[in-house]
This record gives C-alpha cells, sequence and structure tokens, in this order.
C-alpha cells in the first residue's frame, strides 16, 4: 500500500507475513489437488500422519492460531 508523504510515498505491506505465507500455502494445496487430486491428498494425509508428536504439536498450536 503506498501513502503519500510529501512530494513522494511511503509504502507499507499490504499483508503481515503469516498472511501472505497462508494465501501462498492455500494456493499451492489447491493446485496440488488439481493436479493430482485425490492421490495428492491420501498422501498428505499419510504425511500428516508419520509426523513426530512434536511438528504435530506445532501444527495444532499453528491451526489454533489461524
Amino acid at each position: 500500500m503506498r501513502e503519500p508523504e510529501g512530494r513522494t510515498f511511503r509504502y507499507r505491506a499490504a499483508q503481515s507475513r503469516d498472511e501472505l505465507m497462508a494465501a501462498w500455502s492455500d494456493e499451492m494445496i489447491d493446485r496440488l489437488i488439481d493436479d493430482y487430486g485425490q492421490i495428492a491428498l491420501a498422501r498428505l494425509d499419510d504425511r500428516l500422519q508419520s509426523l513426530d508428536s512434536e511438528r504435530r504439536a506445532k501444527l495444532r498450536a499453528a491451526r489454533r492460531a489461524k
């Protein structure tokens, strides 16, 4: 975003880093599902099930922070 400042403009991010990462992640997941369908979902589920407990806890925390 830009805001006038004197004879120039001051620019600032339109989204936070977390918002941008969430949007990019959603786009990548959508493309993965569009390209590979149910196989992608099944493989993702397999990968999530095989995560160690520490990573699972981090994912749960990230989901709650959303």
